[in-house]
């Protein structure tokens, strides 16, 4: 009987930790993402912590990498989530701005309208076009400087 009710406390206090490392592992998640796209900077660090960014990130992730050798049965999870920290981020656009590809350059996009039919050759512009266009460009952008 004594063997059954320790054996309930162990998987209770597993289950506790494996809980809280849960909430920190999702803590760190969402430090990271905001700290990948700027809202938090690492030198201000947390004013109500008291901690540098670098401190609470990284405190976060030693805990979740002990609960990967205290706790295992959230070892493959736990190693899921590390490599979506590490890896996944990358492919996602969850944290910030997600991989690019290769980018076209400017004559390639212009030969790609052109065979879409998107662009109009245009004929050169004469010089009385060019002023009026000039002074509807710069009326558009005195009006926007108004407006703040």
């Amino acid at each position: 009987m004594e063997n059954v009710l320790f054996l309930v406390k162990l998987l209770a206090g597993g289950a506790a930790v494996a809980i809280v490392l849960l909430v920190l592992f999702f803590i760190f998640i969402f430090i990271r993402a905001e700290w990948h796209s700027r809202k938090l900077s690492a030198k201000k660090g947390f004013k109500k912590l008291k901690l540098p960014m670098h401190f609470v990130l990284y405190g976060c992730l030693a805990l979740w990498i002990l609960a990967l050798f205290y706790f295992f049965p959230l070892g493959g999870f736990s190693s899921w989530g590390l490599w979506f920290v590490f890896r996944g981020h990358k492919r996602m656009a969850l944290f910030g701005k997600p991989s690019k590809g290769k980018s076209l350059t400017r004559e390639r996009m212009e030969a790609l309208r052109k065979e879409n039919g998107r662009v109009k050759e245009a004929a050169p512009m004469t010089l009385q076009e060019r002023k009026e266009k000039n002074k509807r460009h710069r009326q558009v952008f005195l009006n926007r400087l108004a407006k703040r």
